[in-house]
């Protein structure tokens, strides 16, 4: 059976996925004025989200194990569009919060279950196509938010918004799931005890590039823009520059993933990946001119671009286990990289702030506050690198 439907329903739920995720959170305003909360209370339902997506993830892979990604794959990614819209018509607060952890429930899963399904389908294609996934999951979230803009330009509301792109995926979705295949099981699965364990630790490993990579996206996507106007003096309109050649140069660096990864390999594609990173934070850091840290973060995004699809690769093909339990182990240490990081890089930059007030002539205490928080960030970068050529 030839894999190119597949391939094509596989890339139509991973741009889906990231349709809909940026088409309710790129609209985040208007939810707090429907349910007439602050920063506090909507601070609370991101939280919850994101609690949900990490208890599903490592459940997910024991799941996976009974019934295989293809069934998880496609009952989840309809219950995570199903959520999203059930998110919007909460009677009150507390059930916007149950709603919001079952969509993260549904986004956790759902991220397992079709990363797997990627793995299935380019083991049978027999080169690599991962990264054009993920490469359109970031596709999919630049036009959920272009998307917003039109609908907030044509004047409609929030609701009525997700109900008409919601029901056309969900449309889209049923059709795809026809050509979903079924998970293969390896020949070197069945391990001793002891030799499952030794295979999970090096796992951890893997795990922890993802972390490390993952909390350099979420400190680029939620800081970049801050650190240009505190530490780089620039104009808001310029800010916006920082996350446009971040989000661009991961995007571009996807597309073209695949093609790389066949020509040099994975672990070469990670470690030069590792490199561009650390170059290029390093000079948004010690040159923190607009155009020079602009510079620096399209490096740090272009470097990032492919190391966290390569990372699921290789968890979803490490031998001895399923597809399902390797990613959805490297999935739930990187995921909470992507999470811990933001929130780290805040409590960092405050700390040094109240430090530069008190000590402003050392050398230390000269650093601006985001300067030590990015640094923070640096560090994990560098680790990263260390591990790529030890681990990988």
């Amino acid at each position: 059976m030839s894999l190119t439907p597949s391939r094509i329903s596989v890339s139509y739920i991973f741009f889906t996925i990231g349709f809909i995720y940026a088409s309710w959170s790129s609209r985040l305003p208007r939810l707090m004025e429907v349910y007439d909360i602050g920063d506090a209370e909507l601070s609370t339902v991101l939280l919850t989200i994101a609690v949900g997506a990490l208890v599903a993830m490592p459940l997910t892979g024991i799941v996976i194990v009974k019934t295989g990604s293809k069934r998880l794959t496609a009952v989840n990614s309809l219950l995570f569009v199903l959520f999203t819209l059930l998110l919007l018509h909460s009677p009150n607060y507390f059930s916007l919060l149950v709603m919001g952890f079952c969509l993260g429930m549904m986004n956790g899963s759902v991220d397992i279950a079709m990363n797997a399904q990627a793995i299935e389908v380019e083991e049978g294609l027999g080169k690599p196509v991962m990264s054009s996934f993920h490469a359109l999951f970031s596709l999919g979230m630049l036009a959920g938010a272009a998307g917003s803009y039109l609908f907030i330009g044509m004047q409609i509301d929030l609701r009525p918004h997700l109900l008409f792109v919601g029901i056309a995926s969900m449309i889209g979705l049923l059709i795809s799931h026809r050509y979903l295949i079924e998970d293969r099981i390896r020949s070197d699965q069945k391990q001793s005890t002891s030799q499952k364990w030794r295979l999970e630790v090096g796992l951890l490993f893997i795990g922890f590039i993802a972390f490390c990579c993952m909390m350099g996206e979420g400190a680029m996507s939620e800081w970049t823009s801050i650190f240009l106007v505190e530490v780089a003096e620039s104009s808001e309109a310029q800010a916006t520059l920082g996350v446009a050649a971040f989000s661009g140069a991961m995007m571009i660096g996807r597309f073209g993933g695949d093609w790389s990864r066949a020509k040099f390999g994975g672990p070469i594609l990670i470690r030069g990946g590792a490199i561009l990173a650390v170059v290029g934070l390093l000079l948004a850091l010690v040159l923190p001119g607009v155009w020079m840290s602009t510079f620096g973060f399209l490096l740090v995004g272009l470097g990032l671009s492919n190391i966290v699809p390569i990372a699921y690769s290789i968890a979803g093909r490490y031998p001895g286990l399923p597809s399902g339990v390797g990613i959805s182990t490297v999935t739930s240490i990187g995921y909470a990289g992507f999470l811990v990081g933001p929130v780290a890089i805040g409590y960092l930059s405050d700390y040094q702030k109240n430090l530069l007030n008190e000590t402003g002539g050392s050398w230390l205490g000269s650093l601006a506050g985001l300067q030590v928080g990015l640094g923070f960030v640096l560090v994990l970068f560098v680790l990263m690198l260390v591990l790529a050529f030890k681990k990988i």
